[in-house]
């Protein structure tokens, strides 16, 4: 009887601490516009990466080949990175954008590919492993998967 009270108090636990974090979420996202990508004005966010490059970006009016499968959907602009160090590479949704949370991380990715690809001449893949394949374990997923999430988040 006592492990049936234990399991069910720990699901009760389990199931309260979910609905409060998801409150304290909602709450931070209320007041605080930056969690949700956005100004101070109420204007998407522009992501930017700052491109070690001392020749145009933009060849012909193309864009770099990771942001082309976005452009109708995000706004792009150029400008010398502070400091003389570049070029500054930013993008954001365009008003009215669907799905903008996920469109923002696939934002963060094309940058971060554009900036690898001019620079280095190629995009830069920890996936697939180039050692091969590993047996699947249940913390090599949790790493797995933090990779798969990472590559749209994190610092650009």
């Amino acid at each position: 009887m006592s492990k049936i009270v234990n399991r069910s108090l720990a699901v009760a636990l389990v199931a309260a601490g979910t609905v409060t974090a998801q409150r304290v979420m909602r709450l931070y996202e209320e007041r605080n516009p930056a969690a949700l990508g956005k100004d101070s004005a109420g204007e998407e966010r522009w992501n930017a990466v700052t491109i070690s490059a001392e020749h145009r970006l933009v060849v012909d009016g193309e864009l770099p080949r990771p942001l082309q499968g976005l452009e109708d959907r995000i706004e792009v602009r150029y400008r010398a990175a502070p400091g003389d160090r570049g070029v500054e590479l930013s993008a954001r949704p365009r008003p009215g954008a669907d799905s903008v949370q996920e469109l923002r991380g696939e934002i963060r990715k094309a940058l971060r590919e554009s900036k690898q690809l001019i620079e280095t001449g190629e995009i830069l893949q920890s996936l697939p492993r180039p050692e091969g394949h590993r047996p699947a374990t249940p913390t090599g997923a949790v790493v797995d998967l933090a990779e798969r999430i990472g590559m749209k988040g994190g610092v650009l």
